[in-house]
């Protein structure tokens, strides 16, 4: 792996992910995003921070493609996403992982059914589709588990699980899709302090261990620092920083929660 202005790129010396000049409105003419840009190479952790209604999630939704972004550019290892429809785009889509704030798991199945989803859009069987997994199925879902540290609980029905327990299960679903980018939207916003560290430590080691490009939108600063390898502080739908987690000082911090702030001041 290479390095650009100290970021990690592909040996082609692009980022996995690359985001240019996005830009969308929900209620035009305030954007949502304006002109936003983001990258994110193979074996880095990049948190985007920011107050609520910065433009943090819309940001991921629409790097995923959930979203149409108005103007803008969002590649994936050189392939301009925005571009795509149909067939290609689907096929794209499936190395993006994504885990939301709630791990939206099925109840009723076991940790290791729920895992074993992520691998549906390469495996289609009549099996599959009923919930009757082949072996190399469960084995690949099984080894997503472990390297979350929830082997253990691989056949516990998922709504006996704790918050943290499933969010762990959520983002093994997401590495069963084999992604080469992996984007979670304020993972552990619901969580206690133990298990949002938890969470955080398993998507750090994705990226530092495994070599995932990991892109996380968080609320939290003091979750971000300890984590990321580089912030992107987001204001007012725009970039304010992009800087490596040790020069992300105090007052940085300060002026991306100054509105929030002063709104509950008010009220």
């Amino acid at each position: 792996m290479a390095e650009a202005d100290g970021r990690p790129v592909e040996a082609d010396g692009r980022p996995v992910l690359e985001i240019t000049g996005l830009t969308m409105s929900y209620a035009p003419p305030v954007p949502a995003l304006d002109g936003v840009g983001l990258c994110c190479g193979a074996g880095e952790c990049v948190a985007v921070l920011g107050a609520n209604g910065s433009g943090k999630s819309t940001l991921l939704r629409c790097a995923a493609r959930l979203r149409e972004p108005t103007a803008g550019t969002v590649r994936l290892r050189g392939e301009d996403l925005t571009a795509l429809r149909g067939a290609r785009l689907r096929e794209r889509r499936r190395r993006i992982g994504l885990v939301l704030q709630s791990p939206a798991l099925v109840g009723r199945r076991s940790a290791l059914a729920n895992v074993a989803v992520g691998a549906l859009g390469r495996h289609r069987s009549p099996a599959s589709q009923l919930g009757r997994w082949p072996r190399a199925e469960q084995a690949e879902a099984a080894r997503c588990l472990h390297r979350v540290g929830m082997l253990e609980l691989a056949h516990r029905r998922a709504d006996t699980l704790s918050g943290g327990q499933a969010q762990r299960v959520a983002v093994a679903r997401a590495l069963c899709q084999r992604p080469l980018v992996l984007l979670a939207d304020e993972p552990v916003a619901s969580l206690d302090p133990r298990a949002a560290h938890g969470v955080m430590t398993v998507l750090r080691g994705l990226a530092h261990e495994d070599g995932l490009a990991v892109v996380v939108v968080l609320h939290q600063p003091d979750l971000a620092l300890p984590f990321a390898d580089r912030v992107v502080g987001m204001r007012q739908g725009r970039v304010a920083f992009d800087l490596p987690s040790a020069r992300v000082d105090r007052s940085r911090i300060a002026l991306l929660y100054a509105a929030e702030r002063a709104e509950r001041a008010g009220s």
